[in-house]
C-alpha cells in the first residue's frame, strides 16, 4: 500500500482523460480505493473496499455516493476472492460465488448470485490479473426482468519509475459498450498540498 501517492493514467477509451487510482487504510484492516483526483471536490464520493485479511485480497463492496447521483450501494457475503497476497507458484486460480445485494438510496432493489474465477500468472517481474464474473439477478425488485451480467477485467502489475505499481488495466461489461475502461498508468504523484502546506 502506498500512502499520500497516487497513481495517474490515460483511459484509451476517453482519450484525454487523467484516471487516478489512489488508496487509504481503514482501522478494520480494510482499505479503499478510490478513482478520483485526490484535491477534487467528489474525492471520495466513489470507492471499493477491500482486504488483505486472510492472506487474499477480497472485494466486499462498491459506493457511488456523489452528489447530484442516486446512492448506490454493491456488496458481496461472502467477498470475492481475488488473489494471494503472496504468490507461491506461477500461476493461482480461484473459483467462487458470492451473493450480491444492490441497494439504491439504502434501500434493497436487487439481489443475485456471482460467480467468479480469477487467476494470477507470474511473468519475470510482472504479475497478470484477470477476473471473470457472472451475476444471474433473482425475480426480486428492480433486476427482476435482468439478463445475467458479464463482468470481466484485467490488470498488470509491474515497474513504474517510482517503484512498484499497477502499470495497465482493462475491463468492464463485456455485454454493453459504453461501461469499459482501458487505463495505461505512467507514474506515482504525491498527494496535493492542502492550504495549510500538508
Amino acid at each position: 500500500m502506498v500512502e499520500n501517492f497516487y497513481l495517474t493514467g490515460t483511459n484509451a477509451i476517453s482519450p484525454g482523460k487523467i484516471d487516478v487510482l489512489w488508496f487509504e487504510d481503514q482501522e478494520d484492516g480494510s482499505f479503499l480505493q478510490f478513482n478520483s483526483a485526490p484535491e477534487s471536490p467528489n474525492a471520495r464520493c466513489h470507492w471499493d473496499r477491500l482486504s488483505w485479511l486472510g492472506g487474499t485480497l477480497r472485494y466486499i463492496e462498491t459506493r457511488h455516493e456523489c452528489p447530484g447521483d442516486i446512492e448506490t450501494i454493491t456488496e458481496f457475503d461472502p467477498p470475492m476472492v481475488f488473489m494471494p497476497r503472496y504468490l507461491g507458484e506461477e500461476t493461482w486460480s480461484h473459483t467462487g460465488v458470492s451473493s450480491l445485494r444492490y441497494y439504491e438510496g439504502r434501500s434493497l432493489v436487487c439481489t443475485g448470485n456471482t460467480r467468479y474465477t480469477n487467476t494470477v500468472s507470474l511473468v519475470g517481474s510482472e504479475i497478470y490479473f484477470q477476473t471473470t464474473q457472472t451475476t444471474a439477478w433473482d425475480k426480486f425488485g428492480k433486476c427482476a426482468d435482468w439478463d445475467d451480467t458479464h463482468w470481466q477485467e484485467r490488470y498488470l502489475f509491474g515497474d513504474l519509475p517510482e517503484g512498484r505499481g499497477l502499470i495497465e488495466t482493462a475491463g468492464g461489461n463485456t455485454d454493453v459498450l459504453d461501461d469499459r475502461w482501458d487505463i495505461t498508468f505512467h507514474s506515482w504523484n504525491p498527494f496535493p498540498k492542502t492550504a495549510d502546506g500538508e
